[in-house]
């Protein structure tokens, strides 16, 4: 092909030697792809290289048992580089990079470059910066679409039993860490000793930040102990707001890497959460060692264009669990992308399939804990990605644990303990897990100064994955107004009007014998039989000891639907029950409504709501308390209005959502 093509595609390099371009070229073929042609195949052998022309390339990703391809990036830049994973281990493509317009390329095989490089590794070195100048831009795109969403981070500080056994009491010297370095590994102890001379240690406390993003860098930096946060800030943000991406913890992962050529800037801003010690490599230094030794220079940006693939692979993991709630599925295309590197007796290709499961959910943890504790370099590497995806998940899995918790400290409670304290006691562990999820309140300006009244509220499903072993479902809305609202408020859960279970429903009947709520029979409760006397006298029994709960200062919660539903067909029909109950009591109570929202979803991704709307007296709304009709109408009405409080629970989640989906602001130390 002419060599002003190659030219033109090559014009960063800097008055190269006419040899080397003539070796270039004859290795280079132009290329065209038609429009819906893959120039690239995920997981394939990346055995050529290419630098985009003319044209549109859109990058995606396909899952395990997905027909879609999930899109994840897209150019149409001239001189973007393609296929560019097959300068780095495991020599795969990563995407599916498909021409979404008539592209032409220009193509090399990779092994016809990698000698090249090996024979003029100045320019190997030059052209690898090219490649990963688009890299980082590729990175930044991703990270800017995954700062919009909330992000639960996994705990680090659960991964090792103690500081202790994270960190060495004896400070290793530096060579011997950087051969524990992932990122350094690779390199023979020549090079390690000559970086170890010009590294220097630097301690940084909490709160101080290490690097700021868009500051040209200074240096090569990587931990040797404490806790280190790596944020990113969309362009349009710079300044303003950081979205954490990940944490670090230990030692030898790398906090910046800018400092290693020439005029490059910090993709991230790193800030100590904890004091923190790390070694420092002074740009001025690292760039004179790489002009002494040219092939240092050139394993050292082969080794910088893994680094950005790990952490762009990483991001658009996570960008793929956040946006298609795909989190699982994610971390199974994790794994295979490294599967011909991981040994087959490896514990992370269980991980997916313990995944797949409640019960087994924790299992998967300890699993991706334990091997960045243990594992080889991939295997610590990949764990640490695979808990980054999971972080909502992880949230959800500890929100199960505390449910499991709620129950076992009801049943398990002494026998001689008394229901209103094992009532709190269940309020106070559901306070603990709700903890674990993300939720919102409002309306609490609504809430009577003091407690005796009654208290409705629409009534959700439960969503099946939050069902315990035994096949009991803990109703997640109920126990949220009465730990997250009225304990908080009054130091008192109050009292619900719970359903009698069936006769197979024994984890339900345990349960809620224990807490000593008002039972009455609905549809869904064990038939029983009884004359019209009977029935009378027990709605009776239920009025006396609801009116004696209420006279004492007690809340009563009731839902008046007397079913669950999701919350976009939420609310049903109203029972008069509750409304009833009230105009029995004198003095007379208010009725409270609240409306919550999203509690028949998986936590995970969602934001539970809940709001208290202006209590009412129902004297204001019925003159008559034994005229049916009125009451009728009162309760046509009501269901009405509730639809539009329903959807301010809603809206009020949607609005919340939006706000932890900012990025966090931090402050810069002074």
């Amino acid at each position: 092909m002419p060599l002003s093509d190659i030219l033109k595609a090559l014009s960063f390099l800097d008055e190269p030697d006419q040899d080397i371009l003539n070796e270039l070229a004859n290795g280079c073929k132009k290329i065209s792809f038609n429009k819906g042609e893959e120039i690239t195949t995920q997981f394939a052998s990346s055995t050529h290289f290419y630098i985009l022309l003319t044209g549109e390339v859109s990058f995606s990703i396909q899952l395990e048992h997905e027909a879609a391809q999930f899109e994840v990036g897209y150019t149409k830049g001239p001189l973007t580089p393609l296929g560019w994973s097959g300068f780095r281990s495991p020599y795969r493509y990563a995407t599916t990079d498909t021409a979404s317009t008539d592209c032409q390329v220009l193509q090399w095989s990779h092994e016809y470059l990698r000698n090249i490089f090996t024979k003029y590794p100045i320019l190997g070195s030059t052209f690898l910066e090219f490649v990963l100048e688009h890299a980082v831009k590729l990175l930044s795109k991703v990270r800017t679409e995954l700062s919009t969403y909330h992000i639960a981070d996994w705990d680090s500080d659960q991964l090792l039993e103690n500081t202790e056994d994270r960190q060495s009491t004896n400070s290793p010297s530096l060579t011997d860490l950087l051969r524990k370095s992932p990122f350094f590994e690779v390199f023979s102890d020549k090079y390690l000793k000559e970086l170890a001379k010009i590294g220097k240690r630097k301690e940084f406390t909490a709160g101080e930040v290490i690097m700021e993003q868009g500051e040209t860098g200074i240096g090569y930096d990587i931990l040797v102990s404490g806790k280190v946060s790596l944020n990113f800030t969309p362009l349009e943000d710079i300044g303003k707001k950081l979205a954490l991406m990940r944490t670090l913890t230990h030692e030898g992962y790398t906090i910046s890497w800018a400092g290693c050529l020439k005029d490059k800037s910090n993709v991230s801003t790193a800030i100590a959460l904890q004091d923190s010690v790390v070694f420092h490599f002074p740009k001025k230094k690292l760039l004179s060692l790489t002009e002494q030794y040219s092939d240092f220079k050139l394993s050292l940006h082969y080794r910088l264009l893994w680094l950005i693939g790990n952490q762009l692979r990483s991001a658009r993991s996570r960008l793929i669990s956040q946006k298609f709630e795909k989190e699982i599925l994610a971390i199974r295309n994790l794994i295979e992308q490294n599967s011909t590197q991981l040994d087959a007796s490896s514990k992370l290709h269980k991980v997916p399939y313990l995944l797949n499961n409640i019960l087994t959910l924790e299992d998967a943890f300890l699993c991706l804990r334990t091997l960045i504790k243990n594992g080889n370099t991939l295997e610590r590497g990949l764990a640490n990605v695979c808990l980054g995806v999971l972080g909502n998940v992880n949230q959800e899995n500890k929100f199960y644990k505390g449910l499991v918790n709620v129950y076992e400290s009801v049943v398990k409670s002494p026998s001689d303990e008394p229901s209103s304290a094992i009532r709190k006691k269940c309020a106070i562990r559901f306070q603990e897990a709700f903890e674990h999820s993300d939720y919102v309140i409002g309306g609490w300006e609504n809430l009577p100064d003091q407690a005796g009244h009654i208290f409705i509220y629409n009534h959700l499903l439960n969503h099946p994955y939050n069902t315990l072993p035994n096949n009991f479902q803990l109703t997640l809305d109920s126990h949220f107004v009465s730990s997250m609202i009225l304990q908080k408020k009054y130091g008192d859960p109050g009292i619900r009007v719970v359903r009698v279970s069936r006769n197979v429903e024994y984890g339900h009947q345990n349960y809620y014998d224990r807490l000593g709520h008002i039972n009455v029979h609905t549809p869904e409760s064990v038939r029983i039989k009884e004359s019209e006397i009977e029935k009378k006298n027990r709605k009776q029994q239920f009025y006396d000891e609801a009116q004696a709960y209420i006279q004492g200062g007690v809340n009563i919660m009731i839902s008046p639907e007397g079913t669950s539903r999701i919350t976009t067909q939420s609310p049903g029909a109203l029972k008069p029950g509750a409304f009833k109950l009230a105009l029995e009591i004198s003095p007379e109570p208010f009725i409270v409504p609240i409306s919550v929202a999203n509690f028949d979803k998986r936590l995970s991704h969602n934001v539970l709501s809940a709001y208290i709307h202006k209590p009412m007296r129902m004297s204001d709304y019925i003159k008559d308390k034994n005229n049916r009709e009125e009451l009728a109408e009162f309760l046509i009405n009501l269901e009405t209005q509730y639809k539009g409080y329903v959807q301010e629970a809603i809206d009020l989640a949607e609005d919340y959502k939006i706000k932890i989906s900012q990025p966090t602001v931090f402050k810069k130390k002074i």
